[in-house]
């Protein structure tokens, strides 16, 4: 199995050179690859606690990691599966271009390969080893930048459409402004408005995140609901103290169509 990677495990560590730290009780031993290993340390068991991105195994440590090769092979391969995938399809983050996050896979590609190379002898190499790293894209690039397009303005229609969005911009103007927090009646209008920023400055990213209209739908629902019950809740308010008022008068409401006893002796 592979060995942990630190000082005292890695083949360029060079104990038969040793600098001692001047005006301490440290020390430096030396390494084939940064001259010396980069933190001086008090006691030899300090090497356990240091390595480099440059670590590799010894050749005896590379012989038993041998048994590891398929799994770091499998690793990289899919790596290299998920790069095409993003470059052609695109990826699911609605915070960063499409161009971010194949470069972090190009970068991770690149870290594989070097934990293969230092983890295992050369002939036991995986295959994906031999395929080649994709060039770095511009941050900026987006896959389907045109179908994104044609799906965010298709999604602005819809939510224009909607009668539950059409129904929140008429009473918005009803509402207080604690009345308009309570309910998220904000959040839900200025996502539609938000959509429609993006296509004027198109905003592939903030666009992709509405090529599933149902969801913003579902929002305005809930938010119309939300208003419905604030509503109400605000008409029981001012009825409640005028039933009061009329109590304090203290005289029994009639109810309408009820003869009182004055009517019922005239009878």
């Amino acid at each position: 199995m592979i060995g942990k990677a630190c000082c005292n495990t890695c083949v360029s560590l060079n104990q038969k050179q040793k600098e001692t730290k001047r005006g301490e009780n440290q020390y430096y031993y030396g390494c084939r690859v940064h001259g010396l290993i980069r933190k001086a340390i008090a006691s030899d068991s300090s090497l356990g606690h240091q390595s480099c991105d440059e670590w590799e195994a010894a050749d005896e440590q590379k012989m038993e990691n041998r048994v590891m090769a398929e799994t770091l092979g499998e690793e990289l391969q899919a790596l290299h599966t998920m790069w095409k995938q993003v470059y052609t399809c695109g990826g699911t983050d609605f915070n960063f271009p499409d161009g971010v996050e194949l470069n972090l896979l190009r970068s991770r590609m690149m870290s594989q390969k070097r934990r293969i190379r230092s983890c295992l002898l050369e002939a036991d190499y995986p295959a994906s080893y031999e395929l080649e790293i994709p060039d770095k894209v511009g941050s900026q690039y987006m896959a389907r930048r045109e179908e994104i397009k044609a799906a965010a303005k298709r999604a602005l229609q819809i939510y224009r459409e909607n009668k539950d969005y059409q129904w929140l911009v008429e009473k918005k103007t009803e509402l207080s402004e604690k009345e308009r927090k309570m309910s998220g009646i904000n959040y839900a209008l200025g996502y539609v408005e938000q959509l429609k920023t993006a296509i004027e400055q198109e905003d592939c990213v903030l666009m992709r995140s509405h090529e599933v209209p149902e969801h913003c739908i579902e929002m305005l629902r809930t938010c119309r609901d939300k208003v419905i019950r604030i509503i109400n809740e605000r008409k029981m308010v001012i009825i409640q103290p005028d039933k009061k008022k009329e109590g304090n008068t203290g005289e029994r409401l009639q109810i309408p169509g009820q003869m009182d006893i004055f009517s019922f002796l005239a009878s």
